[in-house]
């Protein structure tokens, strides 16, 4: 029997660690030559956060840790980037919240065998929470608050903003020893925690080509923390203020969301994206105040398809009719697969009467978005006007399909049955739309004629 040369444990034959301490045990291994893993630093950085997610011993060459650091980042960057604009923001912030966790625990595990690869112990791991706790300390109790004061004045931030910086700064400055034990070369042969992952006869195995990948890895890694910060400060609080404004916007808070929009633009007047939503919320109460934003995102952006259709909608609302036409056709030569200039359009032409210039556009409309409820509806309503009610109710009938509650869609297949001659229709339908809005005056109108209609 073989006991554990730390605590005495008996060790079973071909054991790799003590069962008691957790020691290496060598000695069994020793006569044999450790394979050696060479994966690249994307097949590292997927070994982490599968097949030793949550394994803390053993060791982690330079190459595995830097590789897992530089992908984490670049993953974490990207999250930010993608999971907004394809979800909404309960499932992405649950998505980014999953993804996170699994980052963090692998992160520590990673770190935890880097530091056993030099010999030290995982309780390591504790000196980034003690050097913030040490810095929170210091800002407290040291440092004079007329720092603090000049950071923020020199920054155009908060004190609170200010202060949070500091912290960052001095951790960052008391981490700089740590981050030169992670990219230190592994302890030659082994130690108590396992064997050399280079292979413990080779201590020497790819070691230059080892120490560049951690060093280049390190330097990209400090290449997009310093891009992040050298990003003007000024952007940065207008990116909070854009996005506080596209909150309250869909809050409905107008007002609130306009100074939100103002205060980004004051900082950031270069963004054709933020003129573009303030003018989306000029659209709803100052139609002039939109077209000049959409002018300005259209000055900053020449190819801007969205704020040419937003436009052109102001210009519709101001009775404009040609700039109106001209707007929408410039937005559809820029994105020809907008159907929302598509419908936009029609209902111009629909304004102006000409039904089937209307009902050409809604068609393609309908085509590049079959479960457009306005567009359905309007062309529904186009095909009353033609005289068309069998077409006017297959389209409100594929209206109510998408949308049961569309109280407007049931008055109007009732206006359309009951100029067809079917008033028991008609009178369903207008009923309907009562119980959706009893406040309906047309269409207690409508169901009292047609209730005379059908008593004849």
């Amino acid at each position: 029997m073989d006991r554990c040369s730390k605590c005495g444990v008996i060790v079973s034959e071909g054991a790799e660690f003590c069962s008691g301490c957790g020691k290496f045990c060598g000695i069994f291994a020793t006569s044999e030559r450790v394979t050696v893993e060479n994966l690249s630093l994307w097949g590292y950085f997927v070994k982490c956060i599968t097949k030793i997610f949550f394994k803390g011993k053993g060791r982690a060459r330079r190459k595995e840790f830097w590789g897992f650091c530089l992908f984490d980042v670049l993953t974490v960057f990207l999250l930010v980037a993608v999971l907004p604009t394809v979800f909404k923001d309960n499932v992405s912030n649950l998505l980014f919240s999953l993804a996170g966790i699994t980052l963090q625990v692998s992160f520590r595990a990673v770190l935890s065998r880097r530091l056993h690869d030099i010999g030290k112990s995982s309780w390591w791991i504790m000196y980034f929470p003690a050097t913030v706790f040490v810095g929170l300390m210091l800002m407290m109790f040291f440092l004079p608050p007329r720092v603090i004061f000049g950071f923020s004045v020199m920054y155009n931030i908060d004190i609170k903003t200010a202060t949070i910086m500091l912290i960052y700064i001095l951790t960052i400055i008391a981490m700089i020893p740590f981050f030169a034990w992670l990219c230190r070369d592994s302890q030659p042969g082994e130690n108590e925690y396992g064997p050399n992952p280079k292979g413990i006869n080779d201590d020497n195995v790819s070691n230059k080509k080892d120490k560049s990948i951690a060093v280049a890895s390190a330097i990209a890694l400090l290449l997009i923390t310093v891009g992040w910060v050298a990003i003007p400060n000024s952007a940065k609080n207008a990116i909070t203020h854009y996005n506080k404004g596209i909150e309250l916007f869909n809050k409905g808070r107008l007002d609130e969301a306009i100074r939100e929009f103002n205060q980004a633009i004051r900082l950031d007047p270069n963004s054709a994206e933020m003129y573009y939503n303030r003018g989306k919320i000029y659209l709803r109460v100052d139609f002039d105040m939109a077209i000049a934003d959409f002018d300005q995102a259209l000055r900053l952006n020449a190819s801007f398809d969205a704020a040419y259709n937003n436009r052109g909608l102001a210009y519709f609302n101001k009775g404009d009719i040609d700039m109106a036409i001209a707007d929408f056709d410039q937005a559809l030569r820029l994105n020809p697969n907008c159907d929302i200039a598509y419908s936009n359009r029609g209902n111009v032409y629909f304004y102006k009467d000409d039904f089937d210039m209307a009902i050409a556009d809604y068609d393609q409309a309908l085509r590049l978005n079959p479960i457009s409820v306005e567009t359905y509806f309007s062309r529904g309503n186009v095909y009353v006007l033609k005289g068309d009610f069998d077409m006017a109710i297959a389209d409100y009938d594929q209206t109510l399909l998408l949308n049961p509650v569309f109280g407007e869609a049931y008055f109007s297949r009732g206006l359309a049955y009951s100029n067809k001659g079917d008033f028991d229709m008609a009178i369903t339908n207008f009923e309907t739309a009562l119980q959706i809005n009893p406040n309906h005056a047309y269409a207690k109108d409508k169901l009292e004629l047609a209730r005379q209609k059908r008593g004849r």
